[in-house]
């Protein structure tokens, strides 16, 4: 399955998500900050080999991989059209296609996991009122 193991997964999301040092990651975990730092650049390189095992699946081409954001920007070689790929922390990468995307009923669920996600890795502000206008906040950022 590709995620990451929840332990690399804390670490990463501490370090960019929240922005908190080392030295800090180290104090709360309990760990050396060599563990932390090798945590980092191993689940850094694991989170950019998902992304890139991803495309090659979706037949697509890279655009942009931000292992410090969480996500990649794809586009397929079928359509041309751009895919949003965004790590969810203990699930995994989603996708979402380019296009509007409706967040009521099935959908409303997928929509505010990847704003959660989107929150936690620093992307976007916790608080939306609107999905679709979060959700077009979080397509912005991916692609500066």
């Amino acid at each position: 399955m590709l995620r990451l193991p929840h332990r690399m997964e804390e670490v990463l999301l501490m370090a960019c998500g929240e922005g908190v040092s080392g030295s800090e990651i180290a104090n709360r975990l309990g760990v050396s900050r060599q563990a932390v730092s090798r945590a980092l650049r191993e689940a850094r390189a694991r989170l950019t080999q998902m992304f890139l095992e991803l495309a090659e699946v979706l037949n697509a081409d890279v655009v942009r991989v931000s292992s410090s954001g969480g996500f990649a920007v794809l586009r397929s070689r079928q359509t041309g059209r751009r895919m949003y790929v965004l790590y969810v922390p203990g699930s995994g990468p989603a996708v979402l296609f380019e296009g509007e995307l409706d967040c009521s009923g099935a959908n409303r669920a997928f929509c505010e996991k990847l704003l959660r996600a989107a929150a936690r890795w620093g992307l976007i502000s916790e608080a939306h009122e609107d999905p679709r206008r979060a959700l077009a906040e979080l397509v912005r950022r991916m692609e500066e």
